[in-house]
C-alpha cells in the first residue's frame, strides 16, 4: 500500500534518504503496511503513538527522548519535519486526514523543548489543511 503517508519509505527505497539517519515519532496509519518496519530494518528509529500514550512530562518521556537524542548526537545539522497528523485531531483539527489517538499538545511541546538544544537548521510543518472559509 502506497500513499501520502509512505513518502519516507519511497525516499529510502530509492536511495534519497539514509534510513539510519531517521527518527520518526508517533507513527499511525489506518491500514497495515511496511513503511515503519522498513525504516527500522534499515537502521532508523521509529516510535508509534501507542508506545507514547499517557507519557507527557520530560521525566516520563526520558527513555524515548534519550533514544532520539542518541541518534542525533554530534554536530551534523538536523532538519525537523512535523506532520500535523502526529497530534490528535482534538489538538490540531486542521488536517486533511485526521487520525485518532495521536500525541497531545503537551507531549509535542515536551519533545520540542527537550530536544531544542540540538543543531537544528530548519523545520517544516506539513499536512495542515485549514478551513476554506473563516467564521464571522
Amino acid at each position: 500500500m502506497r500513499g501520502h503517508g509512505t513518502w519516507l519509505r519511497e525516499a529510502v527505497v530509492h536511495g534519497l534518504v539514509d534510513a539510519a539517519q531517521v527518527v520518526q515519532v508517533c507513527i499511525r496509519l489506518p491500514a497495515p503496511h511496511d513503511a515503519p518496519h522498513l525504516i527500522t530494518e534499515r537502521g532508523g528509529l521509529t516510535t508509534d503513538a501507542r508506545a507514547l500514550r499517557g507519557l507527557e512530562s520530560a521525566e516520563q518521556l526520558a527513555p524515548w527522548l534519550a533514544r532520539a537524542r542518541d541518534r542525533m548526537r554530534g554536530d551534523a545539522p538536523l532538519y525537523l519535519t512535523l506532520d500535523i497528523e502526529a497530534l490528535d485531531p482534538s489538538f490540531a483539527p486542521g488536517t486533511g486526514t485526521p487520525e485518532p489517538a495521536g500525541l497531545s499538545s503537551r507531549q509535542l511541546a515536551t519533545w520540542l523543548e527537550e530536544l531544542a538544544d540540538l543543531p537544528f537548521v530548519g523545520m517544516d510543518l506539513v499536512e495542515v489543511s485549514p478551513p476554506t472559509t473563516m467564521p464571522n
